[in-house]
């Protein structure tokens, strides 16, 4: 094998190397979470008679949940309105995009500074929904344009009131891959822009008595998070973008058209091997009971025109050498 084709082939083995980690990053965290709602059910659900109680008062079940649905429309119109009247932002690019080129291909060493346009994988959940996920939207992503959309909606856990056993629900989450060979050891840094065009929502449905139950709510929250591999090392940095608690009808909404968030970090290189970056978004979306609704929506396209998308136009590099000491 020619000295390029071996150093493209490490840079390949760097990425997969990476998804691995990450994969099996995102399987611990799901674990924790299995242990955390398995506490949870055992801990917080109410009393017997409080729920008895509540089923008694249920009356015309029918009656409630056509009243939810003409509710749900409702939303949907608002959100569609909300959308359209939002103007597009700005996303401008980084003071370092005169540095702007396209992820490297091979193993050659990165001149840095550098702003990386595209990324060199990509990875987005798989098209089934798993439980406690509401289908409504679709999720891919395109390493050649750095882009990822991304769907998450959740209602029903937990029976109709909420009271019975939840399972851990796993997050939504996409990446753009980022490989490359640093011209030296050093300091590296990192700052990833992240544009955003999308809703995010957590409401309840119904007015009555259950509102007051502690099982009946919705949460909603959407993380960036950008990690750093270099050999089997993994440091990561993340930005709470937006947490959203329900709220009555018609909800706790967020509308974002290209609104632009910057993620930075900044680690230490003993080495040149290759180094991958991976930047994550994260959604979750958690609706208790029939009657607690969470949506996170960067996949749609929205009524006004614009795509709904996380986008990283530009992730750019920088490496300060490590000091001399005489």
């Amino acid at each position: 094998m020619s000295t390029k084709g071996q150093r493209g082939h490490a840079l390949l083995e760097a990425v997969e190397h990476a998804i691995d980690l990450a994969r099996r990053r995102r399987e611990e965290r799901t674990r924790a979470a299995q242990i955390v709602a398995d506490v949870r059910n055992r801990l917080a659900a109410p009393s017997e008679s409080v729920v008895q109680a509540a089923r008694e008062t249920v009356g015309d079940r029918a009656a409630l949940d056509r009243d939810r649905a003409v509710r749900l429309s409702a939303l949907h119109s608002l959100k569609a309105d909300l959308r359209k009247s939002a103007l597009p932002g700005a996303a401008s690019l980084s003071a370092l995009a005169r540095h702007l080129r396209p992820a490297p291909v091979d193993e050659m060493p990165l001149a840095l500074p550098a702003c990386l346009s595209t990324a060199t994988r990509c990875e987005a959940p798989a098209s089934e929904p798993a439980a406690g996920w509401l289908e409504g939207g679709r999720s891919l992503c395109s390493a050649a344009e750095a882009l990822l959309r991304l769907y998450h909606g959740s209602e029903g856990l937990g029976g109709s009131l909420g009271v019975e056993a939840i399972p851990a629900i796993p997050p939504v989450s996409g990446s753009l891959f980022y490989a490359f060979v640093p011209p030296s050891n050093g300091y590296l840094s990192v700052a990833a822009e992240v544009s955003l065009t999308g809703t995010i929502n957590a409401f309840t449905t119904l007015e009555s008595v259950f509102g007051e139950l502690p099982t009946i709510y919705a949460d909603a929250s959407l993380t960036l998070r950008v990690t750093l591999y270099q050999g089997a090392s993994a440091q990561s940095t993340e930005m709470k973008v937006d947490s959203r608690h329900s709220a009555a009808y018609p909800g706790n909404l967020s509308v974002f058209a290209n609104d632009l968030y910057v993620v930075p970090a900044t680690v230490p290189l003993g080495t040149m091997d290759p180094v991958v970056v991976q930047v994550e978004a994260e959604l979750y979306a958690f609706g208790r009971s029939d009657d607690g609704h969470a949506e996170i929506d960067f996949s749609n396209v929205t009524p006004g025109g614009q795509e709904a998308q996380i986008l990283v136009p530009v992730l750019c590099l920088g490496l300060t050498p490590f000091p001399i000491v005489s």
